[in-house]
């Protein structure tokens, strides 16, 4: 069972923003590191059938952080037209969702000054998140999906 919590702003829907044809999904590992975070892991959400879905507000950005004090930490990113940019964290428990939702209306107003217009936050208890289409809206559209991670070379 999940349970979605948001600040005071609906969180835009997500798998109604994107295209209505189904298509494939391909999640990319980034080759990105992060000092505070050594097992910090940085993906990217591209579709790969139609080269005019890959704009940015069909692109997705996930974070998963493994913290010390808060565990298993997932972030997603996305840009949706005409609602601004929607900040998603995802965690293993009800106590870690409640701190983190104390603190989003400080992370909203951060992003305003940074130049975003409309910022959604929220955060949501999904325990056992192994994958980016877990937690990707856009995955229950999708004919194919496929984490470059899974391949072998």
């Amino acid at each position: 069972m999940s349970t979605t919590q948001n600040d005071d702003t609906k969180e835009p829907d997500l798998q109604h923003s994107r295209h209505s044809s189904p298509s494939e999904l391909v999640y990319l590992p980034l080759p990105l590191k992060c000092d505070y975070f050594k097992s910090a892991l940085f993906y990217i959400r591209q579709y790969s059938k139609k080269a005019d879905e890959n704009t940015p507000e069909n692109t997705g950005l996930f974070m998963k952080l493994d913290t010390q004090n808060l565990g298993i930490l997932w972030l997603a990113l996305f840009s949706v037209p005409d609602k601004g940019l929607v900040v998603r964290f995802i965690v293993d428990n009800q106590s870690i969702c409640r701190d983190i939702l104390d603190n989003l209306p400080e992370l909203k107003a951060e992003l305003k000054k940074a130049g975003y217009n409309e910022v959604v936050t929220s955060c949501l208890v999904q325990p056992n998140v192994r994958r980016c289409e877990d937690i990707d809206p856009a995955a229950a559209n999708a004919e194919v999906i496929k984490s470059l991670i899974d391949w072998e070379v």
